[in-house]
């Protein structure tokens, strides 16, 4: 069986201790930029490889919620070209859900964990 991977930085990387048998590396990075502690930030994402390249920038702005929570809203952006705008247009948005999720389910565990 053959498991591929061409779409996402890290998507190297095993996922429940298996690794994808095919992959292809992606040329960028990911920039902080505008940073205005603690109130603020804009992520900046630029690769490309042989597969097509990735754009794309998100605000993240950080808020005083009710009891002592913060609130964390996520304003992005994005644009993909090549192959894989051609296979993966469509799961473009699921996955970028799917990430967010993951991120703050993440962050929601860590935070507790240092508050306890």
């Amino acid at each position: 069986m053959v498991a591929a991977a061409f779409f996402w930085p890290g998507t190297e990387a095993p996922i429940g201790g298996l690794q994808p048998s095919l992959w292809r590396a992606f040329d960028g990075g990911v920039a902080n930029r505008h940073r205005v502690e603690p109130e603020s930030y804009r992520l900046v994402v630029d690769a490309k490889g042989r597969q097509g390249f990735v754009r794309g920038e998100a605000h993240i702005t950080l808020a005083d919620g009710t009891d002592g929570h913060t609130v964390v809203s996520v304003d992005g952006r994005g644009q993909i070209g090549g192959m894989i705008a051609r296979v993966g247009q469509r799961l473009v948005g699921a996955v970028g859900k799917t990430m967010m999720d993951r991120f703050f389910d993440c962050l929601s565990k860590k935070a507790s964990a240092v508050s306890s």
